[in-house]
Order: C-alpha cells, then sequence, then structure tokens
C-alpha cells in the first residue's frame, strides 16, 4: 500500500511552514494559513481511494470519521438523545453505507495547535479532514465528521528532505530506543522545566527525608554492583544530596531476587547488578542518565519475610512515594523480568510520506489530554497496588509500550508532543474536594483543603467526589490476594488523613458518610 495521487498532492510541508510564519491567530476559522486546497472533494471519493486504490492516508481519514460517528452515537445515547427503542434506520450502519456521508463535501485544513510549555517548542500541528453531510430533510444523527491526524517529522528522513522541511519548528516521530540521546533529553527537559518553574511540585520537597533503606548505585569505585544503605536515625549521616528515584512496577509470577533476614546483611556489603531482573537494571540506566545515585525498590528495601519489618515499611510507604524527586513507572513490564526500555511498538496505523509521519488521533473526548489515562493499556495501569504510587508521586516519569510520558502536580505531556496543563498532583486532586462542608444536596462551602478548587470541577463537585473516582479507578484493576484490597490504599489514605485529620473507615471517610454509603455498582457490576 502507498498514497494516491491526492494525498501525494498535499502540500504538508508549505501549510505548517504557513502556520510558523502567519500574521494571524493560526485558527482555521479567521486565518487561512493552513487551510488546504485541492484534496479529494467529496466523501465518496476518499472512500472509493480507500476501498479500490489502498490509499493509506484515505484509509486513515475514512477510519476516523467512523470513530469520530461511533464516539457522537454513544454520546448521544448518554444524554438521552436517541431513543433506543426507535433508533433511525441508519444509526448503526458504516458511515460509507450511508449516503448523506457519501454526498458530502470534504474540507481539510492543517492545525496549529498551541500546547502546555514542558520545555519544547510551543506548538503541534495535525491534519484535520471534515465531512459536512448532504442536507436532509429531517432530524437525523448525520452531523458533521471530523478526522485528525498527527504531524510530525519522520526521523529517517532527516539528512535527505532539506528544503522547507529544515526550517520546520516540530515534533519528530518518537525514538525506536527510549535511551536514544533524543529521547533522554525530553525527558531530562521535563525534569528541567518542573524543577525551575512549577513552585506546586516543589512544595515539601525541601522537607523531604531518605527511605529507611535505599539503594545506592552511583558508587563510582563499584561500576557493577550496588549498596542497601540503611538511613540511620543521625541525620548527620544520610547523604547530602537526598534525590532518590521511586521504581513503580509490576512484580510478575516469577520470583525475582528480594531482601530476606537471610540475606540483609550481605545486601548491605554489595549486590551484584548482573543478577539483577531486567526491570531493575533498566530503572538504574535511567537514574544514572538524569545524574542521580539512590533508588528505592520495595522488594529490596523492605525485608520480605520479616512480618515486623514489612508492617512498618508499609506505614512508610506513602512518604517514600511522595517525597521520591521522582516516581519511575516501568509502565510496559509485564513483569520484572521483562523490562520497560525495549524497542517502541509502533503506533498502528502511522503512516510515513515525504519526510511527514501522519497519526490518527482518538476522538476528542477519547484522547488522554482530555482525561483519558494515558498508560490505561498497560501492565502497571492493570495492578491495583501501583495506582496508589501513581497517586502519591509529586511528579512521575512513565514508560510505555509506544512512547515516555510525565505527570506532575503542573503539567502532563507525552514524548509525541501532547502536552496539557494540570490542576495539582493526584493527592492534591483528591484534597480538593475533601470536606468541601456539604453534602451531595447543597452548594460547596469553601474549606482551606478545597480553595483552589478550579471552576470547571465545581458543577459535579461532592465530598470526597476525587477519592471515589479513584477507587472506581482501582476497583477495575487485578490485585493477587483479595485480603490486600484495603491494604493497597493504605498509603494515599494514610497520607490524606495525616493532612485533613479526617477519620477512615474500611475506604470511606467520616466526613463524606452519606457519599461514601450512598455508592451503586458501575455497569451492573458488584
Amino acid at each position: 500500500m502507498g498514497l494516491c495521487e491526492r494525498c501525494l498532492a498535499l502540500d504538508i510541508e508549505a501549510a505548517v511552514y504557513r502556520l510558523q510564519h502567519t500574521q494571524g491567530t493560526g485558527r482555521p476559522d479567521d486565518d487561512e494559513a493552513g487551510w488546504m486546497r485541492g484534496w479529494h472533494p467529496f466523501a465518496r471519493d476518499v472512500f472509493e481511494c480507500a476501498s479500490t486504490a489502498q490509499c493509506e492516508l484515505c484509509i486513515a481519514v475514512a477510519k476516523g470519521w467512523q470513530d469520530y460517528r461511533a464516539a457522537a452515537i454513544i454520546d448521544a445515547s448518554r444524554d438521552g438523545m436517541i431513543d433506543p427503542q426507535d433508533p433511525t434506520e441508519d444509526l448503526h450502519c458504516g458511515v460509507q453505507k450511508i449516503q448523506a456521508y457519501n454526498d458530502g463535501k470534504v474540507d481539510t485544513v492543517a492545525l496549529r495547535l498551541e500546547r502546555a510549555d514542558d520545555g519544547r517548542q510551543r506548538w503541534s500541528y495535525a491534519l484535520r479532514v471534515a465531512c459536512i453531510p448532504a442536507p436532509l430533510d429531517e432530524w437525523d444523527m448525520h452531523h458533521e465528521m471530523f478526522a485528525e491526524l498527527k504531524i510530525a517529522k519522520n526521523l529517517s528522513s532527516l539528512n535527505s528532505v532539506g528544503g522547507l522541511w529544515d526550517q520546520l519548528d516540530m515534533d519528530w516521530t518518537v525514538r525506536e530506543s527510549p535511551v536514544s540521546m533524543e529521547s533522554i533529553k525530553i525527558a531530562q527537559t521535563w525534569l528541567e522545566t518542573c524543577v525551575s518553574k512549577h513552585p506546586s511540585c516543589r512544595q515539601g520537597v525541601k522537607t523531604s527525608k531518605m527511605p529507611s533503606r535505599y539503594l545506592d548505585i552511583g558508587n563510582p569505585s563499584y561500576q557493577d554492583i550496588m549498596v542497601l544503605k540503611e538511613n540511620s536515625k543521625n541525620c548527620e549521616e544520610s547523604p547530602a544530596d537526598s534525590r532518590y528515584v521511586a521504581l513503580s512496577h509490576c512484580w510478575g509470577t516469577t520470583r525475582t531476587i528480594t531482601t530476606t533476614r537471610a540475606n540483609i546483611e550481605d545486601h548491605k556489603r554489595s549486590i551484584s547488578i548482573n543478577i539483577l531482573p531486567q526491570t531493575f537494571k533498566d530503572a538504574i540506566q535511567i537514574v544514572q542518565k538524569f545524574g542521580l545515585r539512590y533508588l528505592w525498590i520495595d522488594s529490596l528495601c523492605i525485608v520480605q519475610d520479616d512480618a515486623e519489618d514489612w508492617e512498618r515499611e508499609a506505614a512508610q510507604m506513602a512518604g517514600v512515594y511522595r517525597n521520591a524527586y521522582f516516581v519511575l513507572g516501568a509502565s510496559r513490564g509485564e513483569s520484572d523480568a521483562h523490562g520497560f526500555l525495549g524497542s517502541r511498538l509502533v503506533p498502528p496505523g502511522s503512516i510515513v510520506s515525504d519526510g511527514f509521519t501522519f497519526s490518527l488521533l482518538p476522538p476528542l473526548l477519547h484522547r488522554w489530554t482530555i482525561g483519558v489515562d494515558i498508560m490505561r493499556n498497560e501492565p502497571l495501569s492493570d495492578r491495583a497496588w501501583c495506582l496508589q504510587e501513581r497517586y502519591l508521586a509529586r511528579r512521575m516519569l512513565m514508560y510505555g509500550s509506544t512512547q515516555a510520558a510525565w505527570e506532575c502536580s503542573e503539567l502532563r505531556t507525552s514524548e509525541d508532543g501532547e502536552s496539557i496543563y494540570e490542576e495539582g498532583d493526584g493527592l492534591s486532586r483528591i484534597l480538593q474536594t475533601a470536606n468541601t462542608g456539604i453534602s451531595v444536596f447543597g452548594d460547596i462551602l469553601l474549606t482551606r483543603w478545597n480553595v483552589e478548587l478550579q471552576p470547571r470541577r465545581r458543577e459535579t463537585v461532592f465530598k470526597y467526589a476525587d477519592w471515589y473516582r479513584m477507587v472506581e479507578q482501582y476497583t477495575t484493576r487485578n490485585i493477587t490476594k483479595d485480603s490486600d484490597r484495603l491494604p493497597a490504599l493504605l498509603g494515599v489514605a494514610n497520607a490524606l488523613g495525616a493532612i485533613t485529620s479526617d477519620d477512615y473507615i474500611m475506604g470511606i471517610w467520616l466526613g463524606g458518610l452519606l457519599e461514601g454509603l450512598a455508592w451503586c455498582a458501575a455497569d451492573g457490576i458488584v
């Protein structure tokens, strides 16, 4: 497969260049810089080319339209705009089979999208193709459809294109290797931006302390070993640089190296890096790339066969993740043996043409920039224990199957170039609706915990609304022992209770007792 003549004639290079130098707004409704003329004039031409010529771009646009319509139908059904007892005749037909769309006109435009400051360039670019259905006499579900494809410069064309292409300041395709110089530089830029520009992310850093045990991986005298350190109660013996990284990972079913009563003294002398599972080796590599020295891994920093030690350390786990310089998420690792720094998978539907890569974006409300979890399909997002680790982190760097991503109190961003401003880290968002001072039946009475609550979130707020949103996510995740269901949330609960002084009672808060007792199962599942 390849591209049809119409798609090959699309001058993406010139459109992006015009958008970068326009004196207008760059918006297609009042600035023509991004408009692209001469593509398929009608949707039937796109469908025909996708079917007969097997043009990759036409196929992607047709799929984008179908996905858009399917999402619109779901939204309309949820809002009561569709009568399930009397649906329109073609409600569930493919868009290619609907005459109103076949006769619909097509508008094609390159978009300049402003994004949050993550230390990189200001703009992202996308190709938007609209299908405007032919007008009908009666009301129906034949609304406009949109397909949007992210545009990025293709790394393989770096030394072969030239011309305007070299002058375009825009995103590159994600590198295949997560430890390539370019990928590591992006991650380092995220951290530098957060440290230098995000005051809310720095709160509590000066008073943070090292965990009771941690791994020293940066002794220049020993390249192939690391040492388990115990933090003395005497603060003067703690390291001067207290920055450490905490690992969030899936253990898996295969037994890996752990610290036990039998080997803890050996681990204090040395642990050979060569015998570590791949996830631990990958974590050490990332920590060293950031110029840091200390790492915390639960299976090595907690004595696994000592119930007293485990109970004591588990009670401190909230502080471990909260005080970490950043939390490292081995998101794609199915187990410790699997690792998380393997070659990236190419996103399905990616199309390469003339120095650019086009990637079909989901319908707007299904994108992570609107609220969908960017790591929702990764193994770590299926593990119940790891949810609280993500909520407690002030900063988190995650490595997924296709790219890396960053979360902190003020920013969420991804390696492919998308980024949005955030309204606090996970714990801060829960605090915004903790103890609002009123029940689900009344207005909000501001307290010192929710004074920063954003206006758009006030409309549906109730006591502990964000706690129960977290619980909803949590109960969809897998856990090995059912008896761990409550303990695996205790870290967040302890951190929250320490701030609000509210009483936590088996998953429910005394200050939000009505809301806590008024729960129901989602989708009929208990």
